[in-house]
């Protein structure tokens, strides 16, 4: 019982303070609205004193005794409630009223002054003369002025002004409207980055080893200008356009050398700028004709207010052809070199920078191989003369040994890749394959596929003696069915011997690749 009272304690000290608390609250609620009523009629007291006092002082101003006297109107709760406080009022309204009787001001008079009149002022009258202005008469013309007569015109004279008039109309009618039809036929530069470019397709095996490069005309593989050595960017330049980055689409140098051309060797030949070059390879024909030069000019103008500098460059190392079918600065790489763009010295950059300009005659394959050296050290030269590189470097760069990759067909695993590309033109059909630039990875193994050539083909020559001439393999995953290495014949490119015989290839399910 005791450990009960114990824990009630605090719940009445709680109660106890709730009950206290709302105690003062209802004291402080009380005196608040005491405060506020008093303060309200205080405030009406003194509007009442104050109005009997202006009343007080308008009856003194007129002199006279009132009819009835002023009293003050309390309001009757007022009265009622605080009789007291009523009472101290009306002796202070008392007291008020008779020390404000005792009061009188002295009347003042304020003495009368009159102004003293001015004398009136009278202006004589003056009358000014009349003046006369004489007249003026110019003495008559004895001799009459005669114009001559235009003389008349024959029927042949009216039929000329015809014809010229004519002439001149239809002038100034046409040729707006033929300038606008030409100006609206030139293809929008906007295409240089919406159009669809020929991009080349490349198969892959499972390790990432590249297998094979499909292509239509144009083997192409676009690179960001960030990839692209500095070395290659500044050839390009010293030798192309170096005054790429001041220009504004044309070059007025360019363009007075290309009329030197025209007017003497009655050809269109250089002047033209790397934006030029990019409209001409992307958006034109290669016509050489003077009205070509002209819509270059025209759209390549256009093309520099829409394109930063460096977004056109990037366009032109990846658009412009190098020679053959490589497109392209990393296909030209890849092709000359068998190397990535990334990774070509000074001496190869500036050998592949002198290949847009006439990538037949220039190229290193062609039948006058030592052009493409001739133009290299002209590009070097170029590059010393912009500051780009020092006569050291360029230099070590002509002393430099090339080594070029040799020109061949680049096909591993030649019916297995075949396969699969027919596979993928019956599925997407065969523009997509050549232009889409797709990466496929396949199933093949690379290392697999080399020993399983050289499998069949030993055991091709071990079988001769029985007159075996050919054979074929495939190794597949019995657990996932992919396919691991495929060989159709000995040689894919022996015809004689029976080499690409697509009749022999084994019927393999599509999905397992």
């Amino acid at each position: 019982m005791p450990a009960q009272l114990f824990l009630l304690i605090p719940f009445l000290f709680v109660e106890i303070g709730d009950v206290v608390r709302m105690i003062f609250r209802l004291i402080f609620s009380y005196l608040i609205i005491t405060y506020n009523v008093t303060t309200a009629n205080a405030n009406k007291l003194a509007q009442a004193i104050t109005h009997w006092m202006k009343n007080k002082k308008i009856q003194k101003r007129q002199r006279g005794r009132p009819k009835k006297s002023l009293f003050v109107r309390l309001p009757a709760r007022l009265v009622t409630r605080h009789s007291f406080l009523v009472k101290r009022i009306k002796a202070y309204a008392k007291y008020v009223r008779i020390q404000m009787s005792k009061v009188s001001l002295p009347a003042l008079k304020l003495p009368k002054f009159r102004l003293p009149k001015l004398p009136r002022v009278v202006l004589p009258r003056v009358k000014l003369p009349t003046v006369t202005v004489p007249r003026l008469r110019l003495p008559a013309s004895k001799s009459t002025v005669i114009f001559p007569q235009p003389p008349a015109l024959t029927m042949s004279d009216q039929i000329k002004s015809f014809i010229t008039g004519v002439a001149v109309t239809l002038l100034f009618l046409l040729l707006p409207y033929n300038a606008y039809q030409w100006l609206k036929a030139l293809p929008n530069p906007q295409l240089l980055t919406k159009r669809d470019l020929e991009v080349t397709t490349k198969i892959y095996d499972r390790n990432g080893a590249l297998l094979y490069e499909i292509y239509a005309d144009q083997n192409r593989t676009p690179i960001p200008l960030a990839e692209i050595p500095e070395t290659v960017k500044e050839a390009t330049i010293a030798i192309e356009d170096r005054d790429f980055y001041r220009h504004s689409g044309f070059s007025i140098r360019g363009m007075l050398r290309a009329a030197r051309e025209i007017a003497f060797n009655n050809r269109i030949q250089g002047g033209s700028t790397i934006t030029q070059q990019l409209i001409k390879s992307a958006l034109l024909n290669p016509e050489v004709k003077l009205s070509r030069k002209i819509k270059e000019i025209i759209l390549a103008f256009w093309a520099e207010r829409l394109y930063s500098k460096n977004q056109i460059l990037e366009m032109y190392l990846s658009q412009v052809p190098y020679g053959g079918t490589a497109w392209g600065v990393e296909t030209a790489a890849q092709t000359y070199f068998g190397k990535s763009i990334k990774n070509v010295t000074l001496a190869e950059a500036a050998l592949l920078a002198g290949l847009p300009a006439a990538p037949s005659e220039y190229s290193p394959f062609g039948s006058h191989p030592e052009k493409a050296f001739e133009r290299q050290a002209e590009v070097l030269r170029r590059m010393v003369e912009d500051r780009y590189i020092t006569a050291e470097e360029a230099k070590a760069a002509l002393a430099e040994q090339l080594t070029f990759a040799a020109p061949r067909i680049a096909i591993r695993a030649p019916h297995f890749v075949m396969y699969v590309k027919g596979i993928l033109e019956r599925r997407y059909g065969a523009r997509l394959v050549e232009r889409g630039g797709l990466r496929i990875i396949t199933s093949l193994d690379a290392s697999i596929q080399d020993k399983t050539e050289d499998i069949v083909r030993s055991h091709i020559e071990a079988l001769r003696y029985l007159r075996v001439g050919n054979g074929a393999a495939v190794v597949t995953d019995p657990k996932t069915g992919e396919i691991l290495a495929m060989v159709g014949s000995k040689d894919y490119f022996n015809l004689t011997d029976d080499g690409n015989p697509h009749t022999r290839e084994p019927s393999i399910c599509a999905g397992q690749l």
